[in-house]
């Protein structure tokens, strides 16, 4: 009977976590750990990288062989490589417990930037290659389609989604559905146990039943260094707030997000909420490329210990088109041809209360004739003696004048599309209330009506 027992607690453990009997991932810490086989590439190791230098056509390397990794659970690979090499192209061969031989439709091309400065992510998705199926017994990695030239690659893993499907963003992501990996793959946690003992009972983060609303499950017991991955699926290139929903007990806690190896949106502080079952959004915006990605989150400093329950990511508007102040009228100086400056509000304050500002308002040009008569034009044709009785430029009697020419062009107040710019431009100024010159013998009633039809 005792041995029945064992059987099926082990029948039940098996079941209870994914496959993966060989090693998930491949940082190169010291070692090329594993990985033989090469092909006109001479391998070192430096500083965490494998610098592989290509000797010939046709380079390729392999990884450690009998990897048993369940194609339907680790859907992805990510390499994290920097090709210095003029070739734009990679490769990725496979074979399997079920066909062993490597050929041409086991494997996929990889479009690397060539004469790369730096690290790059690249995640092959194989969640839709029907020749990734059964068990994972071996991979191959071409780096470049270059026969000279050197290629550094920082890591090599396997990665799954948990449950089973990538996170979407703009989304929920709850913290507690990191990738599929382990230790050192899909996160790093400070010790073996899950403290919680919730939810992902083999797995090392700590997880506990949540009370905040929606239920459910958080990670807790967290420690400086410690972190945790997703793929995730970003719909659009854009900016996005992320909504992360912790609780703490203590000040001083903080974290950090990462894409794809890189820090986006700076330090989140997450201070006291008063519980470690009492959340609250801490938020912060960042600017995510569209596409399939690695985000990580990772703890910097905890003071005692924090909750995470989830991430909330919206899409928002570009902050560079968005008035990071208010701008009023008190904030406008003018300056008039002559140079002469209104006074600003280092002068005169701020906005006087029960004060009203008002305004006459012209009704009559382009009502008499046809003829535009400027008279800032008409000074500079006739520099002499531009007032004399005999200048031409003055008209007939009774002609009117413009000014100058308006900002937009000589107009006819009657014009509703005129009135309606001018009106935008006196509330924008402050202005609270115009009036018009009706002491003349002519009144303009229609521009009158017309211009408070519009204001009404």
């Amino acid at each position: 009977m005792r041995s029945c027992l064992c059987l099926f607690l082990a029948a039940s453990l098996l079941a209870a976590t994914t496959l993966r009997a060989g090693p998930t991932y491949w940082n190169f810490d010291s070692t090329m750990e594993g990985w033989a086989g090469a092909n006109n590439i001479s391998s070192t190791v430096a500083a965490g990288v494998a610098n592989m230098s290509i000797t010939g056509a046709d380079p390729f390397i392999h990884s450690p062989n009998d990897l048993s990794i369940s194609a339907a659970d680790y859907k992805y690979v990510v390499i994290s490589l920097q090709n210095q090499t003029s070739a734009n192209t990679a490769e990725l061969f496979w074979i399997t417990n079920e066909s062993t031989a490597y050929d041409g439709a086991k494997r996929v091309s990889i479009a690397i930037t060539p004469n790369d400065t730096k690290q790059h992510y690249y995640i092959v998705d194989l969640s839709g290659n029907a020749n990734w199926a059964g068990t994972i017994k071996q991979i191959r990695l071409d780096p470049t389609a270059a026969s000279t030239g050197t290629v550094k690659v920082d890591f090599v893993k396997f990665a799954g989604a948990y449950p089973s499907t990538v996170s979407t963003i703009p989304g929920v992501i709850e913290l507690e559905n990191f990738n599929k990996g382990g230790q050192n793959n899909a996160y790093y946690d400070t010790d073996v146990v899950n403290n919680g003992g919730q939810y992902r009972t083999l797995e090392s983060v700590d997880i506990e039943a949540t009370t905040d609303a929606g239920a459910g499950y958080n990670v807790g017991w967290v420690s400086a260094g410690e972190w945790m991955e997703y793929l995730v699926s970003v719909t659009s290139s854009g900016f996005y707030k992320i909504d992360l929903r912790a609780a703490s007990i203590t000040d001083g806690n903080s974290i950090h997000y990462e894409l794809d190896g890189n820090t986006i949106g700076g330090a989140l502080a997450v201070n006291n909420t008063g519980g470690l079952q009492t959340y609250a959004n801490f938020s912060s915006t960042v600017e995510l490329p569209g596409g399939l990605h690695v985000l990580r989150i990772k703890i910097d400093a905890s003071k005692g210990g924090f909750n995470l329950n989830k991430l909330t990511i919206t899409q928002q508007s570009d902050p560079a088109n968005t008035i990071p102040f208010n701008i009023t009228n008190a904030n406008w100086v003018a300056t008039d041809a002559l140079g002469r400056t209104l006074p600003d509000y280092t002068q005169v304050g701020a906005t006087r209360t029960a004060k009203y500002v008002g305004m006459f308002y012209y009704i009559w040009l382009g009502a008499h004739g046809n003829r535009v008569y400027d008279i800032t034009k008409i000074l500079k044709q006739y520099p002499a003696d531009p007032l004399s009785g005999s200048n031409p430029g003055w008209g007939g009697p009774g002609a009117f004048h413009f000014w100058g020419e308006p900002e937009m062009g000589y107009y006819h107040s009657a014009d509703p599309w005129v009135i309606r710019r001018n009106l935008t431009m006196l509330a924008n100024a402050g202005v609270d209330f115009i009036f018009f010159d009706v002491t003349n013998g002519y009144t303009y009633l229609n521009v009158v009506n017309t211009v408070c039809q519009i204001i009404t």
